[in-house]
């Protein structure tokens, strides 16, 4: 039951829930969190992947992972996993990097607090982040709860919360549609037998 109540404090009150957070001990209760989570993702992902390639298996008409496997169409459950221990292990690292960028930019709280804000800001993603086209919204509403529990966490000032992760999606975004634009103009140059 605390489980759910923390849920539905980091979702609708996140400003109380990140003041609270500074009284939280250690990682392992943040890490547990984020695995439950995290496995309840993986499990719902798996299930939708599944259906999919059994009610549409022509959907994106090129050859997919699970169907590189010896077990036909179905989707391989192994590789679920795989992705699951991957995302325990990348909240680390994640976290990490997070951390660093913090306190590149001031921020005062340590890497243990750092984390606890990564597990629980991650809470919309890994809730909704299965349902196709529902994820991205999720991730907005992740990215909403960790300017919030920056300020509360690391003692960041509202401005330079919203810049501090204002300008690694800005930088990010402009990456990606200059290397699309490249891309494009690269394809447009070469000859049609040369595409494949």
């Amino acid at each position: 039951m605390e489980f759910l109540t923390k849920i539905r404090k980091v979702l609708f009150e996140p400003s109380k829930f990140f003041t609270n957070l500074k009284k939280e001990k250690g990682i392992k209760e943040a890490f547990i969190y984020f695995a439950l989570l995290s496995a309840v993702n993986t499990l719902l992902a798996a299930i939708v992947a599944h259906l999919g390639f059994i009610y549409f298996p022509n959907i994106f008409d090129i050859p997919n992972l699970y169907q590189l496997t010896n077990y036909g169409p179905q989707p391989d459950f192994v590789w679920f996993i795989g992705f699951y221990l991957f995302w325990l292990a990348l909240s680390f690292v994640a976290a990490g990097l997070l951390h660093l960028w913090i306190k590149i930019l001031g921020g005062k709280g340590d890497y243990t607090k750092t984390y606890q804000l990564y597990a629980y800001s991650r809470t919309p993603d890994r809730i909704l982040g299965w349902i196709p086209f529902v994820g991205f919204l999720s991730w907005l509403y992740s990215l909403a709860l960790i300017i919030i529990g920056t300020q509360k966490v690391h003692g960041v000032e509202r401005k330079r919360a919203y810049l501090m992760y204002a300008i690694p999606i800005i930088v990010i975004a402009t990456l990606i549609f200059l290397s699309v634009m490249l891309l494009g103009f690269l394809l447009g140059l070469l000859p049609l037998e040369y595409i494949p």
